[in-house]
């Protein structure tokens, strides 16, 4: 809880990563690199929502996030 603000959990999972990735896509489909807020959301929703679309990561566009988290590996850590 930063700020005395409740996080809101809904916000961090498979489903708002693809719907996010989908409405980015649509105001920039040449995107070459997004970076989410997390690597969970890298290596879960990022890649299947890019695939739908006909791009790839990481071959076509890379992805990020920052918390080094092991549910990443392999696909997007090197």
């Amino acid at each position: 809880m930063a700020l005395g603000l409740p996080a809101d959990e809904s916000l961090l999972g498979r489903s708002s990563c693809e719907a996010a990735m989908i409405a980015l896509l649509d105001r920039a489909p040449d995107l070459d690199a997004v970076f989410v807020a997390s690597d969970l959301m890298v290596a879960q929703g990022a890649p299947a929502t890019l695939e739908r679309a006909g791009r790839r990561a990481p071959e076509g566009v890379a992805a990020g996030g920052f918390d080094d988290s092991p549910a990443a590996l392999p696909r997007c850590r090197s």
